[in-house]
């Protein structure tokens, strides 16, 4: 007891005069069978010196009916002259959108790391050495979940709601699966483990795999399933943030936006094509699976999470240092962190302060892509196509036009007609003494 008591003032006196930054990294959401919204963050806080680390993740549950906000699963790294313990929640699954009933897994650690399984009933209902990436419930059948035992017994399946599992002797090792379709519950993707990641695509429950797409690396990626049951969205954050879309169930894939800010999807299940996107701190929408987007809102920082409500045009928005509530009359933030002493805090806005012209989408393109733009204020707008030899070919908006979102589509064809050829191009956006210029490439 002693001990204790003395590592717990260590810790307390530690983090009381050390300067601990604390920020939400994550935001997810669900309706239960009374149409309540319950949001799901993580709440990340770093405090680290010579002899010591602490880290915390934890996942926390606002329950925005009751206003109840309490701590769910656990998150946290510490490790200092007396202790050295962790214990991660990689992934949390509810049935029939029932807070109440969970299960979760991830792995914990005092000297090797334990994957382990836990269910809101049971404490632990597999535990081994070694990792555990995956967990998913079926959708048709809330009796079958499937897991991923890395390091060890390689796929798992239950059939009793989780209270057991057993390793499936028929899957490959050497495939990691991380999203199951809601949809049907034979059909899987997972990432091979070899050199460069490649997509790999089950319909047989995982026993066998087929690749999809070894253009990118696939190492950490996170799909998005349309209401239509073809569309998939990815946001793949392995080296690059990319937004992949696929139209046919995952056979076939093709980037719509790479980035290094950070990418956040939610899609609308009642309504198909419909979902809202986030770069860096603007929010787009789109209602034709991903052709055209338009800018929405603009927040204040990154955001690091989106939650659609479904069938309403009502957002939940996590940025660093907020949960905002955001629909297209206003913002409400529905909870925020302290700030450090020289973070100035400056609130959210309806539209962006200045003129803003955004990356071209998808980019790159053949034959078309759409190019948006925000205007604070009206004025004279010209929106012009350069070749990299600095002459202009096409000339896409000139005229005046009153304060708003704006996106233009672009074919790929100059002024006289004809069809630009592939390579490098640059597009210039002036407004009164405004002018900003960013740089696409067409496809041969």
């Amino acid at each position: 007891m002693k001990l204790a008591g003395f590592i717990f003032v260590f810790l307390y006196c530690t983090l009381l005069y050390s300067q601990v930054d604390t920020t939400f990294t994550e935001l997810r959401g669900m309706e239960d069978s009374q149409g309540n919204t319950h949001l799901f963050y993580r709440k990340h806080s770093l405090n680290q010196g010579v002899d010591y680390h602490v880290e915390y993740n934890d996942i926390y549950h606002l329950n925005l009916a009751a206003q109840v906000d309490t701590l769910f699963l656990r998150d946290y790294f510490i490790q200092n002259t007396f202790q050295w313990e962790a214990r991660s929640t990689n992934v949390y699954e509810f049935w029939n959108n029932n807070p109440a009933t969970w299960i979760s897994c991830g792995e914990y650690t005092l000297v090797d790391p334990d994957a382990y399984i836990s269910r809101y009933d049971s404490t632990y209902v597999y535990i081994y050495l070694g990792l555990m990436p995956f967990l998913a419930i079926s959708r048709q059948n809330p009796d079958l979940l499937y897991a991923f035992h890395d390091w060890g017994s390689g796929l798992l399946k239950s059939t009793d709601a989780g209270y057991t599992w057993e390793a499936d002797s028929l899957a490959p090792l050497d495939v990691v699966p991380f999203s199951l379709s809601p949809f049907n519950d034979l059909v899987l993707f997972g990432r091979k483990n070899d050199y460069g990641y490649p997509l790999m695509k089950s319909v047989d429950g995982g026993r066998s795999y087929v690749l999809v797409d070894s253009s990118v690396s696939w190492y950490d990626g996170q799909f998005h399933y349309d209401a239509d049951g073809s569309h998939i969205y990815a946001i793949n954050r392995s080296f690059q943030n990319r937004f992949i879309v696929s139209p046919n169930g995952g056979d076939f894939w093709q980037d719509v936006i790479v980035r290094d800010a950070p990418l956040q999807l939610s899609v609308d299940p009642s309504q198909p094509g419909k979902f809202y996107f986030s770069i860096d701190d603007s929010v787009f929408i789109s209602t034709d699976f991903g052709g055209t987007f338009s800018l929405y809102w603009v927040l204040n920082r990154p955001v690091m999470g989106l939650y659609l409500k479904p069938g309403t045009d009502t957002l939940y928005a996590a940025t660093t240092k907020d949960i905002y509530r955001v629909t297209p009359r206003d913002t409400v933030s529905l909870k925020h962190l302290s700030e450090s002493p020289n973070d100035i805090d400056t609130p959210p806005t309806t539209l962006a302060k200045s003129f803003r012209l955004f990356q071209n989408y998808p980019n790159p393109f053949n034959p078309a892509t759409s190019i948006p733009y925000y205007l604070p204020v009206g004025g004279e707008v010209r929106l012009e196509i350069f070749n990299v030899l600095g002459q202009k070919i096409r000339t896409l908006v000139d005229q005046r036009q009153p304060a708003g979102n704006y996106t233009v589509r672009w074919d790929g064809t100059a002024d006289n007609g004809q069809k630009a050829p592939g390579g490098m191009y640059f597009y210039r956006l002036k407004v009164g003494n405004y002018i900003a210029v960013k740089k696409m490439l067409l496809l041969p």
